[in-house]
C-alpha cells in the first residue's frame, strides 16, 4: 500500500481531479460579495464533509499533534491568539496565523502572498517544518489507509484513492464555506437598519472611514455592496516602535482582513515576527 501511495502522491499533478456530485451554492452572509468557486473545485457536500475531516485530523501531522485546525481554531475565529504559531514539538513559527474567515475572497494566501489559491495554501504547512513537519508521501499514505478516508473519497470524487491534489481540494473546499457577515455593522451599513449600531459605535465608523482622522478603510475596505477589511495590498510598515529594528531589505504584507478581531486575542500585528531582528508585518500608514 505504500508503494501505491508513493506513486499516488508523485502524479497527483498530472490530472484535473473534479468533485462529483450535486454543486453547493452556500448562502451569503449580509455584507459579503458573491463568493468566488473556481471551475476545478466545485463545492459539494461530500468534498466539504472530506475537507472538514482532514481539517481537523492531527495525523496530518509528524508527531500527530497538530491539525490545521490547531492554528485556525473556531473557538479562537480561525486563528490561534499567539503572537507566532506553535508547530509540532512546540516549534515557532516567525508569523502568527490569519484567520481563514472568508479567505476564499482572498487572491493571495499567507502574510506575504506566496501562494495564489486556497488550493495552493493548503498542502504547504503540511510539510514545513516548524508547523506539521510531514512529507506528503506519508500524509497520502495515512490517510488512505483509514477506511473512512477513502469511504469519503469514493463519494467525494468518485473513487477510494486520495492523493495530495484531492487532499488540497477537498480541504480548499471546506475553507470556502467558513464565511463571516450579517453582524451589526452589517445590518447598519448594508441592511437598513440604524439601530444595528450604537451612537458611540457610529462615531467610530464616520472616523474608520475619514481619510482625515482615522484613515483606517483606506487598507480595511469598505465598499457601497460589501466589506471584506481588506484591499489585498502589500505594503511595508514604517513603524517607529523600539522593537522595530531598520533593515536593508524589510517583508512586506497583505492588509489584514479584520473581521470577528474582537475574537482575535493575539498581539497586535507588528509582533507577528519572532526573530531577533523583527520586521512589522502589518499595513503601513498610507497619507
Amino acid at each position: 500500500m505504500l508503494t501505491a501511495a508513493l506513486l499516488t502522491v508523485s502524479g497527483c499533478r498530472s490530472h484535473e481531479d473534479v468533485p462529483i456530485g450535486k454543486h453547493i451554492k452556500p448562502s451569503i452572509p449580509l455584507g459579503l460579495p458573491p463568493l468566488p468557486i473556481p471551475k476545478g473545485n466545485p463545492l459539494t457536500a461530500n468534498s466539504i464533509a472530506l475537507g472538514r475531516k482532514l481539517f481537523f485530523d492531527r495525523r496530518l501531522s509528524r508527531d500527530n499533534s497538530v491539525s490545521c485546525a490547531s492554528c485556525h481554531d473556531p473557538a479562537k475565529a480561525f486563528t490561534d491568539g499567539r503572537a507566532v504559531s506553535a508547530g509540532v514539538a512546540g516549534s515557532l513559527g516567525v508569523r502568527n496565523a490569519p484567520t481563514v474567515l472568508n479567505a476564499a475572497y482572498l487572491k493571495t494566501l499567507f502574510w506575504d502572498g506566496r501562494a495564489s489559491s486556497l488550493e495552493d495554501q493548503s498542502g504547504s504547512p503540511m510539510q514545513n517544518s516548524v508547523e506539521m513537519d510531514q512529507n506528503h508521501m506519508l500524509t497520502v499514505f495515512r490517510v488512505n489507509a483509514d477506511p473512512e478516508y477513502r469511504a469519503l473519497a469514493s463519494k467525494a470524487f468518485g473513487s477510494p484513492s486520495l492523493d495530495l491534489l484531492r487532499v488540497e481540494k477537498a480541504i480548499a473546499g471546506f475553507e470556502r464555506t467558513l464565511l463571516s457577515g450579517d453582524s451589526p455593522f452589517d445590518r447598519y451599513q448594508y441592511g437598513g437598519d440604524k439601530s444595528a449600531l450604537t451612537a458611540s459605535q457610529i462615531r467610530g465608523l464616520v472616523i474608520f472611514k475619514d481619510p482625515a482622522r482615522g484613515n483606517c478603510a483606506t487598507c480595511h475596505s469598505i465598499s457601497d455592496r460589501s466589506a471584506i477589511f481588506t484591499d489585498q495590498k502589500f505594503t511595508i510598515s514604517e513603524s517607529e516602535s523600539p522593537m522595530m529594528v531598520p533593515l536593508p531589505i524589510r517583508a512586506a504584507s497583505r492588509s489584514p482582513a479584520i473581521r470577528r478581531i474582537e475574537v482575535h486575542s493575539g498581539p497586535p500585528p507588528c509582533a507577528m515576527w519572532h526573530s531577533p531582528h523583527p520586521i512589522c508585518m502589518t499595513a503601513a500608514r498610507r497619507p
